[in-house]
């Protein structure tokens, strides 16, 4: 955890960002040093590249809705419509089931009780 203030840490480091990129890995870690900041070096350095990743996710956040051209509103409504379209059919699926095993234990049913009359019928002879 960076122990120095967050706010001075960052507005040290807005202005190096913008330069960060001109200069080479080796000229980056002296710089702070050559300004006389070499104690912030570690607590920069830390910030920097929480920073980045942050913003790198941002990107890719981002970057997935914006490239559907989509609205989210509409993309909610989609996905609503894609769950209910689910669970219709799920439950058309498990109607088809029941019918199924009704017709199974009907079946099962009849068998019985021919299997009973023949069995009267054995009785009697």
């Amino acid at each position: 955890m960076v122990d120095h203030n967050n706010t001075d840490i960052l507005e040290f480091i807005s202005p190096l960002g913008v330069r960060n990129k001109l200069w080479d890995e080796s000229d980056r870690k002296t710089t702070l040093d050559k300004l006389g900041f070499g104690d912030y070096r570690a607590d920069a350095e830390a910030v920097l590249k929480d920073c980045k990743a942050m913003a790198a996710k941002k990107r890719r956040k981002s970057t997935r809705l914006e490239n559907l051209g989509i609205p989210v509103e509409e993309l909610l409504r989609q996905q609503q419509e894609l769950f209910a379209k689910a669970r219709q059919e799920q439950m058309l699926v498990e109607q088809q089931e029941w019918q199924m095993l009704q017709a199974q234990v009907a079946v099962a049913q009849q068998q019985q009780q021919e299997q009973q009359i023949v069995d009267d019928d054995e009785d009697y002879s």
